[in-house]
Order: structure tokens, then C-alpha cells, then sequence
């Protein structure tokens, strides 16, 4: 692919610009923000002050049945795991496998009636922590985004770190959150918009994700988002420009 592709990344835009400037063929870059030369990269970093990407630890999968939910839950459910398990080598699902054995859905209301504060309009969110959805009751609409974010989120108790798609979490730090939820809105509608009515939601996350695969190709994006591998989609940008344009680049994606 021709080098020219790549030279956004050296381009100095505000999120506003590129947003008005991005299309389906553009590789959309932000640099010229915060400094992140004290980010740090290697596994045995302990994240303090600074943002340390850290390789996801290894998930031995056992795949059992679903016996926590009710028959139309276990229903979408079982749909979405089938219709994965056709796209995808099973070698790639086995975050999805290992968050099967205690899933939970709720209603959404359960979050409310805890004084836990959600964003505005929110009709969905999946707590990686419990391992649980809570949506409204227009499942079809949200469940299959959400269930996207159960096969690709795995928490470390040892650390303390949500390993989310391209996003990891810990107490004090969030990197990788707009990414995540743009491509896995673009999954979302990917794979389930043609029989399903999905909600539309990071129209902007979903176009600068959709240009990031353009790229490095869906078989491995893909794969890197199912498998919680940040990392190896930092390595993989490294070949086209340098890490700090790239944490910058997805840091500014990040609301």
C-alpha cells in the first residue's frame, strides 16, 4: 500500500477537523495533544501516573453450558455465539467462552436503583467486572453490541485491569475506550444488522475504526479485538509510524 496513505498520521488536525475531514479511505490521525513520552510499554510496568499497556494474560476456555439465564436471554445469547462461531476460529472466542460460564443480563433499572450514574440516553452497558449486562427492555436492539464486548473483555483480579477490546482499565486510568466502542459498534452492525434492528450509536468512533481496518485488514483487526490485544494493535500501527503518534492518535479518541 502506497506510504502516502499513512502520512495523516503526521498531520496536524483537532478532533473537530478530522472528524470533518474523514472518509471511508482516510486514515484519520490526531497528534500535536497531550505529551505521552512517559508512556511505557513492557508487561511488568505498574501502572501509577503513567498509561502502561499491558499484554492480556492467557485464558484457559471450558465452554459449559448457560445456566443463569432465562430462555430468551440464553436464546440471543446462543444466536450470537453461533454466528460468531461461523465467522470466527474458535481459537479467537475464548474470552467470549470463558464469560459464558456466569454471564448475567439484567434490566438496566437494577443500575439505577444502585445510584449508579450512566450516561445520558444510556440503554446498554456491560459491567466486565460482574460480568453482567444490563440493557432496557428492546434487547434485540443493544444485546448483540454488549455481548460484543462480553467476547472481547476478560478483568484481572491480580492486576486490577479490564482488558476491553483495544481499551484497558484500571482504577485511575482509561485508554482505548472510543476505539473499543466504534469498532465494536461497526462488528455490531457488520454481523447483525441485516436480521436485526440495531441501535446506531459512535457514528465517529465507527468511521475512524472502519479506516484503522482498511489498513491492517479485518481478519486481524478483528482478531485483535477478539482476543483483547492492544498491544499487538500498537505493533501492528508501529509499522506504518512511531508509537507516540499512535497513543496519541487513540487517546484522543477516548471521551
Amino acid at each position: 500500500m502506497d506510504n502516502n496513505y499513512f502520512n495523516l498520521f503526521n498531520q496536524y488536525l483537532t478532533y473537530k477537523q478530522l472528524i470533518a475531514l474523514i472518509t471511508p479511505f482516510i486514515l484519520p490521525t490526531i497528534i500535536n495533544s497531550k505529551n505521552y513520552n512517559n508512556i511505557i510499554t513492557y508487561k511488568d510496568s505498574i501502572p501509577t501516573k503513567k498509561i502502561s499497556i499491558e499484554e492480556k494474560p492467557n485464558i484457559i476456555p471450558n465452554k459449559t453450558n448457560i445456566n443463569t439465564l432465562n430462555s430468551y436471554d440464553k436464546y440471543l445469547v446462543n444466536t450470537f455465539t453461533n454466528t460468531l462461531e461461523k465467522h470466527f476460529n474458535p481459537k479467537y472466542l475464548s474470552i467470549l467462552y470463558y464469560n459464558l460460564q456466569d454471564l448475567q443480563i439484567l434490566n438496566i433499572d437494577k443500575l439505577k436503583n444502585l445510584n449508579i450514574s450512566l450516561r445520558k440516553n444510556t440503554t446498554a452497558t456491560y459491567d466486565s467486572i460482574n460480568n453482567t449486562i444490563y440493557l432496557n427492555n428492546y434487547k434485540t436492539s443493544t444485546i448483540f453490541h454488549e455481548l460484543f464486548h462480553v467476547s472481547s473483555s476478560y478483568y484481572d483480579e491480580e492486576t486490577n485491569i479490564i482488558y476491553s477490546g483495544f481499551s484497558q482499565i484500571n482504577n485511575k486510568h482509561s485508554y482505548g475506550k472510543g476505539l473499543t466502542e466504534g469498532y465494536t459498534q461497526k462488528l455490531t452492525e457488520k454481523y447483525f444488522g441485516t436480521k436485526y434492528n440495531i441501535l446506531k450509536s459512535y457514528p465517529y468512533e465507527k468511521g475512524i475504526s472502519n479506516n484503522i481496518e482498511h489498513i491492517i485488514g479485518n481478519t486481524n483487526m478483528e482478531k485483535l479485538y477478539l482476543t483483547a490485544n492492544l498491544k499487538g494493535l500498537i505493533n501492528t500501527l508501529n509499522k506504518y509510524t512511531n508509537n507516540n503518534n499512535i497513543y496519541n492518535f487513540i487517546h484522543n479518541m477516548d471521551f
